[in-house]
């Protein structure tokens, strides 16, 4: 019999090696989903966020509905790594161009919801997200709960590159001319502010390091977290 452990094994190999999944395993995997055990639960949604991450399966998980899955039993997740890996899977699709719409709708109150989060990874992996989705309609929205999330939750004094990511993010949200209120009003500037004084205090000086020499013509994707 074809169980959750069956299936992280050979997802975590698939993704190891770079290998597609074929439907029948994937949808098995599906099925075990409505499971009401949440150790099964768990496990799956480590398997499908293992599948996520090769990009030759996204057509496949889109065709068989995958965000419309992972967000109807997204809330009943419990467990943390399970929690990351649904990030992970919004995270992974949203590298994909044409269903920003798609996942904003579906998963808005469960991407919301992961932004009030206490686990830093999850955060910053949610924060990748957003920022591939600032193509969709509702962007003003998006940009508001960045901007938000880098006022109130992100430690902005442990490292240089937690500063230069935000300054790509929010560059990437200022390519869209209608984010640019939003953006001031959500408190950009203060924002800003910090991070050039930790630049400073930590270098004892700005350089043209830290700043992005070449501005470009469309918004810059996160394709890889590392």
């Amino acid at each position: 019999m074809l169980t959750y452990r069956h299936l992280v094994r050979f997802s975590a190999d698939s993704a190891s090696s770079n290998t597609p999944i074929d439907r029948k395993s994937l949808e098995a995997l599906f099925q075990l989903t409505d499971s009401e055990d949440l150790q099964t639960l768990a496990n799956c949604i480590i398997s499908i966020a293992n599948i996520s991450s090769v990009n030759i399966n996204h057509a496949l998980l889109l065709e068989l509905k995958v965000i419309s899955k992972i967000s109807q039993f997204s809330p009943m997740v419990r467990y943390p790594n399970a929690l990351l890996a649904t990030g992970l899977v919004y995270y992974y699709l949203s590298g994909n161009r044409d269903v920003e719409d798609n996942i904003w709708n579906t998963a808005m109150n469960i991407l919301q919801h992961h932004c009030t989060t206490d686990d830093p990874t999850l955060l910053q992996v949610t924060l990748f997200t957003l920022n591939n989705l600032l193509p969709c309609l509702d962007r003003l929205r998006i940009t508001e709960l960045m901007v938000n999330i880098f006022q109130s939750r992100l430690n902005f004094h442990h490292d240089r590159e937690s500063c230069h990511h935000v300054l790509s993010i929010l560059l990437n949200a200022s390519v869209f001319t209608n984010t640019h209120h939003t953006l001031f009003d959500a408190g950009i500037t203060t924002v800003l502010s910090k991070i050039a004084a930790i630049l400073a205090i930590q270098k004892g000086g700005l350089s043209r390091e830290d700043f992005i020499e070449d501005i470009p013509g469309e918004k810059v994707r996160h394709n890889q977290f590392d």
